[in-house]
């Protein structure tokens, strides 16, 4: 289920001025689901319903909501055939969600998370003004980690610049759903944690005080993420996680909910595989990403590639292995693969365990519930 395909740009702007139900159509996955979403159109704070069943598809996976797809960021903005063929092409903004490869993936929901004030600022105007009528996108307000000294920061005080997070939060409640993305980490090339640490606790003071869900980045600084989050009482989600076996646990134990992203496919991860066999994750605490442009996997671009068989071909050799064998920028359309690995990992563990496996149906349904309900999607499940 995704953006009504064929269409001209003009068209689809035309089209979410009017209420839009999608028929129905037949699908692999038993049972079907009415979902109406509220989403924002144009200006201000006007809204249409979005109605359509979500259950029933002719696609190969069931409806699934992406947890975070960085849809501002330039790389995955370029990801288009002309670009391909033209690097210096201009880029507009969201075109890729225009795709086919994306539009057939059954992808119902984007959180696409802010990492800096003035990208929030620009979701507010982008995000509300995109011509989808299929595809509910939410967003937050934060400062990532790796941004906290960039220049553009310097103009105030940090105590200034949550003032202006939470008159953002405040005036978009429906397309601002979380504070994020926000965080500590250790990685080379990062500030030092001692100067994230600030900004990670006024972003957390900020999601206390409007009583909003935390949207959480975690890298290689586990002990002081969990001295940091002790007393909170918001829902938190760690998106991404790339840890231990054990932090895994450590977080499930307190309540969080956790995100898995393409890094379930390299050795690294061994550890969340063995938890997911080990159903150390609870259904109700699990989602899924793509982090796109990061967090790439052999194979991420296939179902882009396998759509634009034809265009491929009519690469000069250089393109086309770049395009073949690179894994940045990983793309939208790669969820589904990622559903499929988390699926895998969860029904063998069952099966140890003499449980019945989940069918793609109920495994997408929990997900998509946690999903809608921790970053209010609007989606009636």
């Amino acid at each position: 289920m995704a953006i009504a395909s064929g269409l001209s740009r003009s068209a689809l702007a035309f089209r979410l001025l009017s209420p839009q139900v999608v028929a129905p159509r037949a699908s692999k996955f038993p049972g079907s689901i009415q979902v109406s979403a509220v989403i924002f159109v144009g200006r201000g704070t006007t809204r249409r319903n979005c109605s359509f069943v979500s259950m029933q598809s002719s696609l190969d996976t069931p409806p699934l909501i992406d947890v975070d797809c960085n849809l501002m960021h330039i790389d995955l903005q370029r990801f288009r055939i002309d670009s391909l063929v033209n690097d210096k092409s201009l880029a507009t903004p969201l075109d890729i969600l225009l795709q086919d490869a994306v539009q057939e993936q059954n992808i119902v929901g984007i959180l696409s998370p802010s990492s800096t004030i003035e990208e929030a600022k620009a979701s507010a105007h982008v995000l509300q003004q995109v011509p989808l009528d299929t595809l509910v996108i939410r967003s937050t307000v934060g400062v990532h980690p790796y941004h906290i000294n960039d220049d553009n920061l310097r103009d105030k005080s940090l105590e200034q610049h949550m003032e202006i997070a939470k008159d953002l939060l405040r005036s978009k409640p429906v397309l601002f759903t979380a504070v994020g993305e926000c965080g500590l980490d250790a990685s080379e090339g990062f500030p030092p944690v001692a100067s994230q640490i600030p900004w990670f606790q006024a972003q957390i003071e900020i999601a206390e005080e409007l009583q909003l869900p935390l949207f959480v980045h975690e890298r290689l600084a586990f002990d002081a993420t969990m001295d940091l989050l002790q007393d909170v009482n918001v829902p938190i989600i760690i998106h991404c996680f790339t840890g231990s076996s054990g932090e895994l646990q450590a977080y499930i134990k307190r309540g969080y909910s956790v995100s898995i992203s393409g890094f379930i496919f390299k050795e690294e991860a061994a550890g969340i595989c063995e938890c997911l066999r080990d159903g150390v994750v609870p259904l109700d605490k699990l989602m899924i990403e793509t982090d796109a442009p990061y967090m790439g996997f052999a194979g991420c671009r296939d179902r882009f590639v396998a759509k634009n068989d034809a265009f491929v071909q009519t690469l000069n050799s250089k393109k086309r292995k770049r395009l073949l064998n690179s894994t940045y920028p990983n793309v939208p359309s790669s969820l589904p693969a990622i559903f499929m690995k988390v699926l895998e990992e969860m029904n063998t563990g069952r099966t140890q365990r003499g449980c019945a496996s989940l069918s793609g149906y109920e495994m997408a349904l929990h997900l998509n519930r946690n999903a809608n309900g921790f970053f209010k999607f609007g989606l009636d499940m």
